[in-house]
């Protein structure tokens, strides 16, 4: 999809470099693109049909089936050197008794003196 949807962007004058007018290609909205058809390689709509109890893509000018590409999964991604393994992410580190433990020491600085009861919204 090369060379679609171009469009000209003026570059303003620096001292350190002079103006000029850029081609940028621009994004297309999906519904302003349409898939080949399988049979000669022109643009199709495309229907769904059950064919052997599967639901497939068909073509409306040619009734070919039209393939989904496949597309990676976790699976066939491999883990390179800076993600993190499994092991390491299914350990536990937090603790919430350390925090309410905390919060009560807290409460006993703060108050000076013992509190029994727990505070509203725990």
């Amino acid at each position: 999809m090369d060379g679609l949807h171009l469009v000209k962007r003026r570059i303003k004058a620096t001292p350190e470099r002079k103006g000029s007018i850029v081609t940028k290609a621009m994004s297309i909205h999906h519904s302003n693109v349409a898939l080949l058809d399988p049979a000669d390689g022109k643009p199709c709509r495309v229907g769904w049909s059950f064919i052997d109890g599967e639901r497939v893509r068909v073509s409306k000018r040619s009734g070919a089936v039209v393939e989904r590409p496949k597309l990676p999964t976790r699976k066939d991604i491999e883990d390179g050197e800076k993600d993190t393994p499994p092991d390491i992410t299914s350990k536990k580190t937090f603790d919430i008794g350390d925090i309410t433990a905390g919060m009560k020491d807290l409460r006993v600085s703060l108050m000076g003196k013992e509190v029994n009861q727990e505070p509203k919204g725990e």
